[in-house]
């Protein structure tokens, strides 16, 4: 979760633990094992909103029992998940920190993952806008720009959100779903004036947001080797909105499978990333899919608004 308000941190200063953060319990007494905070003192919405994935990858002949979480800031997480240690480098990087709301005190740095060739890792998605339009590129900011009382900043939003990463013992890649997105809003300073009151979702609550007509989302779904950080392939697939997106499922057939919002459910080659399969279901999926075995048969199936549709091979 991350904290509240969301834009306007005066009156919760510090890095805000253990809020963005992937945590490991003790199952047994439920003892803090380990912690990574993504973003420290999020003044973005950039919360840990889709599930970890397990994976076990080996580099130099040495098993890696690793974790791995992708953000909203379009950033990948990788983690040794017996010890919570970085599998490459996790570097605390200098953020902008000039902001015009009052009492805010931006955390000064941000953790940045590498890859092992020492170099950043790279993104699944967009963290910065490239606009056509020049009064709207006057407007985009760098990633972790906090956001202006009385400008409008352009900020990347989308990221990973809701759909959960998946692992192929296979082929040892991860594959991430991830959208390439931006808004532009105005931060209404709260203070510590937050009540409890009755909520209204994005519609009553965010009426300031701008969706940037002129930069339409579109999905990402990218194949990473978790040890050593690399991307391996990307495709670039139709989005409606900058958030709440469906996850990815990999089988033992080298398979990625992958719903749209446009009613699009994919497969692409795993190895590869090429294009196997495309399905117009009519209707938006935002759910991850899921696979099961009946009488010797598999089938994977996916949740279209209020349709479940199931497909096999004949």
């Amino acid at each position: 979760a991350n904290p509240n308000p969301p834009y306007d941190g005066s009156a919760r200063p510090g890095a805000n633990l253990f809020t963005n953060s992937t945590i490991a319990l003790d199952l047994e007494t439920g003892a803090l094992r380990w912690y990574f905070q993504s973003i420290h003192h999020d003044l973005w919405d950039w919360d840990n909103i889709t599930g970890p994935v397990l994976f076990d990858v080996t580099r130099n002949g040495e098993t890696i029992k690793g974790v791995g979480a992708a953000g909203k800031n379009c950033l990948l997480y990788l983690w040794h998940r017996e010890t919570g240690e970085p599998i490459n480098p996790m570097v605390e990087t200098l953020v902008p920190t000039e902001t015009n709301v009052p009492g805010e005190v931006v955390y000064p740095t941000q953790p940045i993952p590498y890859n092992a060739r020492g170099v950043p890792l790279t993104p699944f998605c967009a963290t910065y806008l490239d606009l056509d339009d020049p009064e709207l590129q006057a407007q985009a900011r760098q990633m972790y720009t906090p956001y202006s009382t009385d400008e409008h900043y352009i900020v990347a939003h989308g990221g990973s959100s809701f759909g959960s990463p998946s692992f192929s013992p296979r082929t040892g890649l991860l594959y991430v779903t991830g959208k390439n997105a931006g808004v532009s809003l105005l931060v209404k300073p709260l203070g510590d004036s937050l009540k409890l009151g009755e909520g209204g979702g994005h519609a009553k609550n965010f009426t300031e947001i701008d969706r940037i007509p002129a930069y339409p989302p579109t999905m990402t779904l990218t194949a990473y080797e978790p040890a050593s950080g690399e991307d391996v392939w990307q495709q670039v697939l139709p989005a409606l909105t900058f958030g709440a997106s469906s996850g990815s499922l990999t089988t033992a057939g080298d398979l990625v499978f992958q719903g749209t919002e446009d009613g699009g459910f994919y497969a692409f080659h795993a190895e590869t990333g090429a294009q196997v399969f495309h399905y117009d279901a009519g209707r938006t999926i935002r759910s991850s899919p899921m696979t099961y075995e009946v009488n010797g048969t598999q089938y994977v199936a996916v949740i279209a608004s209020n349709t479940v549709l199931a497909f096999a091979l004949p």
